[in-house]
């Protein structure tokens, strides 16, 4: 099974044959990276939306955590930054009345024989009105524009929050902004997506067998 990461799509989007040709040249061995400072960030929110930890020890714990790491003007900007933006977080999360329903969930969906759409999701909430999912930036991102966008709206509505996509909202929490920015593509935004996607994962698996 070809497994393309929804994280890597908008660079698979733009080269298709050379994601093709890294995938015959990475070695499986090679996976794995540092965890960086957002990343922590990320993962003490959710440990709080988890119930696991109260806002007050998630920020103590990030702060024991960028302890790990080089003491310079940059890390100390950075890191004020990120503990600075813990609270404001969970008050637009409060004001919007979501409920988690899950941090993340594993994406597995093979849009075309043998090339799968992999991945984590966005975390997944809900409130009285409408379900969400959303991924955390740093800074605004021009996120409307990108492929995994729409398929995961698709996606995600049929296979965890079983409804119809339209009562679904994807998109970003900014944390330089404070802010949510969601939206709900419509069928016919989905359908031209889920077309430019089979049509990439085609190239992937005809450029693999070509040179198999």
């Amino acid at each position: 099974m070809i497994k393309v990461p929804c994280s890597q799509l908008e660079e698979v989007r733009r080269n298709p044959n050379a994601f093709a040709q890294k995938l015959l040249s990475d070695n499986p061995q090679a996976a794995g990276g540092s965890f960086g400072m957002f990343s922590c960030w990320q993962k003490n929110v959710k440990d709080v939306h988890k119930d696991e930890l109260v806002i007050s020890e998630a920020i103590k714990a990030l702060q024991q955590r960028f302890m790990n790491y080089a003491d310079n003007t940059a890390n100390r900007k950075k890191q004020e930054f990120l503990l600075d933006r813990m609270m404001p977080y969970f008050e637009e999360f409060n004001a919007k009345g979501f409920i988690l329903e899950k941090p993340m969930v594993r994406i597995k969906w093979e849009l075309i024989p043998e090339v799968s759409l992999t991945g984590n999701s966005p975390l997944l909430v809900s409130n009285e009105d409408y379900n969400a999912a959303y991924f955390f930036t740093e800074a605004p991102l021009d996120w409307e524009s990108q492929l995994r966008f729409p398929l995961l709206q698709e996606y995600l509505a049929h296979n965890f929050f079983s409804c119809e996509p339209k009562d679904l909202k994807i998109g970003t929490y900014c944390l330089s902004e404070n802010a949510f920015d969601l939206k709900s593509y419509d069928e016919a935004d989905i359908s031209i997506a889920i077309e430019e996607a089979c049509d990439i994962f085609n190239k992937i698996k005809n450029t693999l067998r070509r040179v198999a």
